[in-house]
Formats: C-alpha cells, structure tokens, sequence
C-alpha cells in the first residue's frame, strides 16, 4: 500500500504559551496529519500532541508552557489512518535546516503581587509574611524585599511559585522592617513590587492583653456623669489588637482594685467609647471611675496604668528535701517601661507546664509575698513555678 507523501515546510512559531504549526501540503493531498513533539532535546521520546486546527496546513499547540523547549515534526495520514514517512528527523538542531524547533516566552512581566501581609510571631526575631496567589500559570519565583527603611529593601528572600507565606527569620527585636513582594515568570520577568507593609517583631512573653486606657475623661451633664476615652488598638508589646468590649468601674476609695464587686457596667464593641453613669452626681462622696478593655480572646487591659513587667530572673534552689528557695530581682516598671508600684507578688505551681493564660486559684500557692525570696515546700514529684507581680492597682503581670 503506498504511503502518503509528508508535509513539507514544516515551520514553528512560538508565542505566549504556544506554539503556531504551519505547513504545506503534499500532492496528493493526505487525508489527514499529526503532529509529534519532544521536549528538551531533539532525541528525546516523541509523542503524539492535540494540535488544534487553524487551517487546514497550520494548527496551534496549545499544551506548550514557556521557556521550555519543544521539538517537532509531523506526518500524513491516510484515509485508514496510516502514516507515511516524518516531515523532518530534527538530526542538526537547534539551527539546520532539518530542525523544527520552538521555545515560548512570555513577552511581559506578571502583575504585581496583592494581599502581603506581615504578622509579628512573637518570638523577638520572627515575622510571618503571606500574600494572595497571582493568576498566571507560568510564574518561576516569588521574591520578597526588606529592609529596616521605606522603600530600600536591602536583603531578599525568593519562594516557590506554589507557596503564597515563609517566615522572615535572625531579624532584630523592636526594629521596624519594611517590605514588598515581586512575582518573576519563567521567561525571567519581573513583575513591579507589591504595595509595601511594615511589621515589628517582639518577643512576647505570657499573655497580650491590650494597652490600658491613659486617657480616661470625665464631664458633668445635669445630674449624669459622662466617661470618654480613647480606644486602645495595640496590645501590650506594639502590635494591632482588635478590642471588643469595656469594663466600668466605680468607688468611692481613690485607689480602689477593680473586682467584679466594683464594676457597674460592661460594654461590647470597640467603638463605643464612651458610658453615661445616670443619677452618679447625686451619689453622696467622690467617685472614682477605671475602665478597661477586652480583647478578642477575652484579655483584659491593665486598670489606671499597664501590667507590670515580669518576673525575668526566677532562681529556684533546692535547700533541703521538699524544700525549695526562689529568689528574684525587684519589678518596678510596667511593660511600658513606666515607674509602677508593686504592691505583692503571687507564687503559682503545677506539677505541669502551664502558660500565663491558666494561672487562677488552681495554680495559687502563694499570694501577698512582699519579699524577694521565699521558701517552697514542695512534693518530690517536679514542680513547675511561676512568679507573678501584682501592682498596687491588682494589675499582674503577663508573665
């Protein structure tokens, strides 16, 4: 049986993510072609592609991925679908007259990356960043920019083009880093960078809350008394904190500890910063009003001033059996770095580990110690301690 004559002229334009076939037709015409391709290397296996007719000499393969390499050559089928000889043997690729070959490339760059967001981890060297996937198919890289100014990004970090988050690591605790993120394709394009954010990484110890109300008004109107404040929108250590609520409390003692026994009225949302306290004015004596605020995971801000700082330099001796002696150096500052008044410290055990968030009366071993050291009688199973200071306004300390 004759075999159908091959095409001959077989040409292939490469575009964006496609390859352009053409070819002419041998006489007699065939019933029909296939196109066969290769990828990376002329002698490498070739296989049989859909090729999506244009005409009936050109068709386009829409499988092609840029800046990969793609061998070709074609052949004419009869009506029983039997093929006859190869348009081309590729033997002198990439440049001979004999090779057909194709590279596409993406002529411009991606879009610029959207949603970069940095969040402190709270390790004091740490910032997670993430972003929102770009749309195209053909992406090399992810390559994220910082650096301690605006805008002048002096180190990088590149990521998969499947991942959208990677952690920024051996950063320096309290310094400000700026950053913006570009997408590269594999035709080596570099999209424009992000919009830019800022974070800062903080070593938090125990709990979060956010900061305390500094700024606590009063005014008069008729017989009510009006409170305004402003709300808080940092926690303890700098970062963004999304409040959603606010005690009031009230004595007629200056320097009253808030309890559930003073409060007179509790506040949901964040926004409503203010409380009328109707008919106070005609309370016999002077008022004296703390508000605090309550955030997301329900802790609560320092009364009148912030936390005191923590206990950092607990030494725990063992004296005698069952005997423990622990010592620590003196707390006179808030979280803030502010001059504080400590009024006692607390000495809270398990047999344990247990976070700042579970100390309660379950954990109490101790409370109203005015010294700096103290003798722990303890069972010989281990014993996990925590000091805790408590401020002349019952405020303790996150760690």
């Amino acid at each position: 049986i004759p075999a159908p004559p091959p095409p001959t002229g077989l040409q292939a334009a490469a575009g964006n993510g496609q390859v352009t076939l053409s070819w002419s037709a041998p006489s007699p015409a065939p019933a029909a072609y296939r196109i066969f391709r290769a990828l990376t290397s002329p002698g490498a296996a070739y296989n049989a592609i859909t090729c999506t007719p244009v005409t009936a000499t050109s068709c386009v393969d829409g499988t092609a991925q840029n800046a990969k390499t793609y061998y070709y050559y074609a052949v004419s089928l009869d009506a029983q679908g039997f093929p006859g000889r190869v348009s081309n043997g590729n033997s002198d690729c990439d440049a001979g007259p004999d090779c057909v070959v194709a590279r596409p490339i993406n002529p411009g760059p991606p879009a610029a990356p959207t949603g970069l967001v940095a969040h402190d981890a709270g390790t004091g060297d740490r910032l997670n960043v993430s972003w929102t996937a770009n749309p195209e198919t053909d992406l090399s890289n992810y390559t994220l920019y910082y650096g301690t100014q605006p805008g002048n990004y002096t180190q990088s970090v590149t990521a998969l083009p499947t991942v959208t988050s990677l952690a920024l690591l051996g950063l320096v605790e309290g310094e400000r880093y700026y950053m913006a993120l570009s997408a590269k394709n594999t035709s080596n394009h570099e999209s424009a960078l992000s919009a830019p954010v800022s974070e800062v990484p903080h070593r938090v110890q125990g709990i979060a809350p956010p900061r305390a109300i500094d700024d606590l008004r009063i005014t008069v109107s008729g017989s009510n008394i009006l409170l305004t404040w402003s709300q808080p929108v940092v926690d303890i250590y700098g970062r963004p904190t999304t409040v959603v609520g606010y005690r009031i409390h009230r004595s007629a003692n200056p320097a009253f500890v808030p309890t559930g026994a003073t409060q007179i009225a509790s506040l949901s949302g964040g926004s409503g910063t203010s409380y009328t306290d109707t008919g106070a004015l005609a309370l016999p004596g002077n008022l004296y009003y703390l508000v605090t605020a309550v955030d997301a995971a329900g802790l609560v801000s320092g009364a009148g001033r912030d936390l005191p700082n923590g206990v950092a330099d607990l030494l725990v001796d063992q004296v005698s059996p069952g005997t423990l002696h622990l010592s620590w150096s003196a707390v006179s500052n808030d979280v803030q770095g502010l001059p504080t008044i400590i009024d006692h410290y607390q000495i809270h055990t398990s047999s344990t580990p247990f976070g700042r968030s579970s100390i309660g009366p379950s954990t109490l071993t101790m409370d109203n110690v005015t010294a700096l050291s103290v003798d722990l009688s303890v069972p010989s199973s281990p014993r996990y301690i925590s000091v805790i200071a408590v401020d002349n306004r019952g405020n303790l300390s996150p760690y």
